[in-house]
């Protein structure tokens, strides 16, 4: 049977079909693993058929370019024409979008908030914007990479860091030193980016937010801005699948859409297509 292209009802445009765009797992009959699995397997066999791609347009070429020139190690994510660090910072603009009243992706307004740097004299930017709530989706970075290391501020720190881990004999051990350092680096990042916020006059009263995982996401931000929010595992598996099918899309070059306009009605608009239907 032939799987119709998505359209987008304002512009009439095709699009690449969200995680909530197919059927909802039977909780009777499979496991939100399977259901995942056949998720994944769909949007394979989409990709195959080419019904997901927008072959020879300009901005598809655009979007090869800018990947390549981003590197391997951490490439740029399109996502319907807005770039992102990674498949889970898609992912995060994609539910708040479904979950949050009237909140749409617009770069330096309700993503990638610019906020000057005292400190720097640069600009720094903060990922998104609801109201007076500032969200940073910011996994704590506990590994050296040259000669960064991560989010300690020291390599001293990252030595003390490396030295409680390895005293530790068993994987319980380890598992609770690596949460605590894990803990307070996030706290830390989280000072950090309420003290960058303050001192902006734009940015003052605003409260920051750090979410580490998707499951931080939805009891930090989705459960208590949302007026209905999704059952907590249904939103952790479609989280899951939402940043896979990002990293998916960009690694073939003909589904990188720069070119695609973000308009998707409101949820409350009458004539909502359904492609944000509750997770069951």
């Amino acid at each position: 049977m032939a799987i119709p292209i998505l359209r987008n009802r304002i512009r009439g445009q095709s699009r690449m079909p969200l995680a909530g765009d197919f059927p909802p797992a039977n909780s009777q009959t499979e496991t939100i693993e399977s259901s995942v699995k056949e998720r994944i397997e769909l949007l394979q066999k989409r990709i195959a058929q080419g019904c997901m791609a927008d072959d020879g347009s300009p901005g598809t070429e655009r979007a090869r370019i800018a990947v390549s020139k981003r590197g391997k190690k951490n490439p740029e994510r399109f996502h319907f024409g807005v770039r992102y660090d990674s498949g889970s910072e898609a992912a995060c603009a994609e539910m708040l979008e479904r979950y949050i009243p009237n909140f749409r992706t617009i770069p330096h307004v309700t993503y990638q908030v610019p906020a000057f740097d005292e400190q720097t004299g640069g600009t720094r930017t903060i990922d998104f914007r609801v109201g007076d709530k500032l969200i940073e989706f910011h996994p704590p970075r506990t590994w050296r990479h040259g000669k960064k290391f991560g989010d300690f501020e020291s390599a001293k720190e990252y030595a003390d860091f490396r030295r409680e881990i390895n005293s530790r004999k068993s994987r319980e051990g380890k598992g609770k030193v690596r949460e605590r350092w894990e803990s307070m680096l996030t706290e830390r990042y989280r000072q950090k980016r309420q003290a960058l916020a303050d001192s902006n006059p734009a940015l003052q009263g605003c409260k920051v937010i750090v979410a580490t995982s998707g499951a931080e996401f939805y009891d930090k931000v989705i459960r208590p801005l949302s007026p209905k929010p999704p059952p907590r595992g249904a939103f952790i598996a479609e989280f899951k699948f939402l940043a896979r099918q990002v990293f998916l899309n960009n690694q073939n070059p003909l589904l990188q859409e720069p070119h695609l306009p973000r308009n998707n009605p409101p949820r409350d608009a009458p004539d909502f297509d359904g492609t944000d239907q509750e997770a069951a």
